[in-house]
Protein backbone atom coordinates (compact mmCIF):
# COMPACT_ATOMS: atom_id res chain seq x y z
CA UNK A 1 0.00 0.00 0.00
CA UNK A 2 1.44 3.27 -1.08
CA UNK A 3 0.22 6.75 -0.36
CA UNK A 4 1.15 9.98 -2.13
CA UNK A 5 2.69 12.75 -0.09
CA UNK A 6 3.63 16.28 -1.15
CA UNK A 7 7.19 17.30 -0.41
CA UNK A 8 8.25 20.82 0.59
CA UNK A 9 9.29 21.46 -3.02
CA UNK A 10 5.75 20.65 -4.17
CA UNK A 11 6.61 17.32 -5.78
CA UNK A 12 4.66 14.18 -5.01
CA UNK A 13 6.45 11.31 -3.36
CA UNK A 14 5.11 7.80 -2.82
CA UNK A 15 5.34 6.41 0.69
CA UNK A 16 4.93 2.71 1.50
CA UNK A 17 2.73 2.62 4.59
CA UNK A 18 3.19 -1.09 5.26
CA UNK A 19 4.77 -2.12 8.55
CA UNK A 20 7.93 -4.18 8.13
CA UNK A 21 8.48 -7.15 10.42
CA UNK A 22 11.93 -8.45 11.18
CA UNK A 23 13.24 -11.28 13.36
CA UNK A 24 16.28 -10.09 15.30
CA UNK A 25 17.80 -13.56 15.69
CA UNK A 26 21.37 -12.39 16.34
CA UNK A 27 20.65 -10.45 19.50
CA UNK A 28 20.47 -11.96 22.94
CA UNK A 29 19.90 -8.71 24.82
CA UNK A 30 17.53 -6.80 22.55
CA UNK A 31 14.11 -7.30 21.01
CA UNK A 32 13.49 -10.50 19.12
CA UNK A 33 10.74 -9.04 16.92
CA UNK A 34 10.94 -5.60 15.35
CA UNK A 35 8.02 -3.86 13.65
CA UNK A 36 9.03 -0.68 11.85
CA UNK A 37 8.19 1.67 9.01
CA UNK A 38 7.79 5.22 7.80
CA UNK A 39 6.05 7.91 9.82
CA UNK A 40 3.01 7.15 7.67
CA UNK A 41 2.95 3.44 8.49
CA UNK A 42 -0.46 1.86 9.03
CA UNK A 43 -0.52 1.64 12.82
CA UNK A 44 -4.34 1.70 12.85
CA UNK A 45 -4.53 -1.75 11.24
CA UNK A 46 -2.04 -3.20 13.75
CA UNK A 47 -3.97 -1.56 16.58
CA UNK A 48 -7.17 -3.22 15.29
CA UNK A 49 -5.41 -6.63 15.32
CA UNK A 50 -4.29 -6.12 18.92
CA UNK A 51 -7.82 -5.05 19.96
CA UNK A 52 -9.31 -8.12 18.27
CA UNK A 53 -6.87 -10.36 20.15
CA UNK A 54 -7.77 -8.63 23.41
CA UNK A 55 -11.44 -9.50 22.89
CA UNK A 56 -11.39 -12.92 21.18
CA UNK A 57 -9.29 -16.03 21.79
CA UNK A 58 -7.90 -16.45 18.27
CA UNK A 59 -4.75 -16.24 16.17
CA UNK A 60 -3.74 -13.88 13.37
CA UNK A 61 -1.05 -14.61 10.78
CA UNK A 62 0.49 -11.15 10.85
CA UNK A 63 2.80 -11.82 7.89
CA UNK A 64 -0.27 -12.45 5.67
CA UNK A 65 -1.92 -9.09 6.39
CA UNK A 66 -2.00 -6.51 3.56
CA UNK A 67 -0.56 -3.80 5.82
CA UNK A 68 2.55 -5.90 6.62
CA UNK A 69 5.77 -6.38 4.65
CA UNK A 70 7.71 -9.36 6.06
CA UNK A 71 11.50 -9.18 5.68
CA UNK A 72 13.69 -12.24 5.15
CA UNK A 73 10.69 -14.58 4.74
CA UNK A 74 9.67 -14.20 8.38
CA UNK A 75 6.33 -15.55 9.53
CA UNK A 76 4.71 -14.10 12.64
CA UNK A 77 1.59 -15.49 14.28
CA UNK A 78 -0.17 -13.54 17.02
CA UNK A 79 -2.11 -15.71 19.47
CA UNK A 80 -4.53 -14.77 22.24
CA UNK A 81 -4.92 -17.24 25.09
CA UNK A 82 -6.73 -17.35 28.38
CA UNK A 83 -4.59 -15.94 31.23
CA UNK A 84 -4.96 -19.28 32.99
CA UNK A 85 -3.08 -20.87 30.06
CA UNK A 86 0.26 -20.66 31.82
CA UNK A 87 0.02 -18.96 35.17
CA UNK A 88 -3.32 -20.04 36.60
CA UNK A 89 -4.40 -16.51 37.49
CA UNK A 90 -7.01 -14.56 35.51
CA UNK A 91 -5.44 -11.22 36.48
CA UNK A 92 -1.90 -11.95 35.34
CA UNK A 93 -0.37 -10.75 32.09
CA UNK A 94 1.04 -13.70 30.18
CA UNK A 95 3.44 -13.54 27.23
CA UNK A 96 5.58 -15.93 25.27
CA UNK A 97 7.57 -15.30 22.09
CA UNK A 98 9.36 -18.20 20.52
CA UNK A 99 10.72 -19.32 17.16
CA UNK A 100 8.90 -22.39 15.93
CA UNK A 101 10.86 -23.44 12.84
CA UNK A 102 13.96 -21.81 11.43
CA UNK A 103 14.68 -21.19 8.58
CA UNK A 104 12.67 -19.29 7.61
CA UNK A 105 11.83 -18.11 11.10
CA UNK A 106 8.26 -18.51 12.32
CA UNK A 107 7.65 -16.52 15.48
CA UNK A 108 4.65 -17.23 17.66
CA UNK A 109 3.79 -14.25 19.89
CA UNK A 110 1.31 -15.42 22.51
CA UNK A 111 -0.30 -13.19 25.12
CA UNK A 112 -3.36 -13.14 27.32
CA UNK A 113 -6.21 -10.82 26.38
CA UNK A 114 -4.91 -8.38 28.98
CA UNK A 115 -1.48 -8.43 27.31
CA UNK A 116 -2.99 -7.62 23.90
CA UNK A 117 -5.08 -4.87 25.47
CA UNK A 118 -1.92 -3.41 27.01
CA UNK A 119 -0.07 -3.61 23.67
CA UNK A 120 -2.96 -1.84 21.91
CA UNK A 121 -2.89 0.92 24.53
CA UNK A 122 0.86 1.36 24.16
CA UNK A 123 0.62 2.05 20.41
CA UNK A 124 -2.35 4.42 20.65
CA UNK A 125 -0.07 7.51 20.66
CA UNK A 126 1.17 6.36 17.22
CA UNK A 127 -2.39 6.76 15.87
CA UNK A 128 -2.32 10.57 16.05
CA UNK A 129 -1.63 11.56 12.44
CA UNK A 130 -1.00 15.22 13.24
CA UNK A 131 1.68 14.71 15.86
CA UNK A 132 3.71 11.93 14.29
CA UNK A 133 7.45 12.11 14.79
CA UNK A 134 10.17 9.44 14.87
CA UNK A 135 9.55 7.32 17.94
CA UNK A 136 9.43 3.79 19.27
CA UNK A 137 7.75 1.70 21.94
CA UNK A 138 8.60 -1.64 23.52
CA UNK A 139 5.69 -4.07 23.65
CA UNK A 140 4.85 -7.14 25.64
CA UNK A 141 5.36 -8.16 29.21
CA UNK A 142 9.03 -8.91 28.58
CA UNK A 143 9.55 -6.02 26.15
CA UNK A 144 10.61 -8.58 23.55
CA UNK A 145 8.94 -6.66 20.70
CA UNK A 146 9.81 -3.20 19.42
CA UNK A 147 7.63 -1.00 17.22
CA UNK A 148 9.46 1.89 15.61
CA UNK A 149 7.99 4.65 13.47
CA UNK A 150 10.22 6.79 11.24
CA UNK A 151 13.49 5.69 12.88
CA UNK A 152 14.77 2.88 10.63
CA UNK A 153 14.73 1.91 6.98
CA UNK A 154 14.97 -1.57 5.49
CA UNK A 155 18.70 -1.18 4.82
CA UNK A 156 19.42 -1.49 8.53
CA UNK A 157 17.95 -4.99 8.67
CA UNK A 158 18.29 -6.42 5.16
CA UNK A 159 21.51 -7.09 3.31
CA UNK A 160 21.54 -5.65 -0.24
Amino acid sequence: MRIAKNTQSGRKMEIDERIRIFHNEQSSDWCKLILFGALEMNVAALHACFRTLSQVRTSIALHEQAFIKPLNEIEVVLVSVSPEFDCGSPNTLYEELFVERPPPPRLIWTMSSEGWDDAASLIEPFLDQSGRRPSHQYLGVNQSVLISMGEYDEGRFVEP
